[in-house]
């Protein structure tokens, strides 16, 4: 399972860091400027920028390497590393649909949005094989404890 934690962390890394790098939507212009170019006819040009919250994913990325950093150095603790990380991915799934249900209209064309969907992806197949790994453990414990 700590493969798949590293695996699924540096993808939200690399979503975050792409979205980052992306800039704002363009779709999303200054109000002000937008009533400034009414008046003048000018045309709005916008202007890409780095959005901090872009980079939300990654840092469910990072808590995610830092599980399987974790369960790593301390095997002992695997179990509850796992179930912290199988958390972070839970609340990664559900951040995922933020940008979605925050602009209202579900407009998936939005580069935030499809970095949402991208992380809620990601972060499903995670805790999916999280669930199937926990399955399995209990299956072993008590296959071990009846022989």
């Amino acid at each position: 399972m700590t493969n798949q934690t590293l695996i699924c962390g540096l993808a939200l890394i690399v979503i975050g860091v792409y979205g980052y790098t992306q800039g704002a939507d363009t779709a999303d212009k200054d109000y002000a400027a937008q009533v400034e170019a009414q008046k003048t006819d000018l045309e709005i040009v916008p202007v890409k920028k780095n959005v901090n919250t872009a980079l939300i994913p990654a840092a469910f990325g990072g808590l995610l390497i830092l599980c399987a950093v974790g369960v790593i150095v301390k095997p002992d603790l695997r179990k509850h590393i796992m179930h912290l990380a199988a958390v972070i991915g839970v609340l990664g799934l559900v951040g995922g649909f933020v940008p979605l249900i925050r602009a209202g209209d579900f407009d998936v064309a939005k580069p935030a949005a499809r970095n949402g969907l991208l992380m809620a992806l990601i972060c499903a197949i995670f805790v999916y094989f999280c669930v199937q790994s926990f399955i399995e453990a209990r299956k072993a414990r008590q296959a071990g404890i009846a022989a």
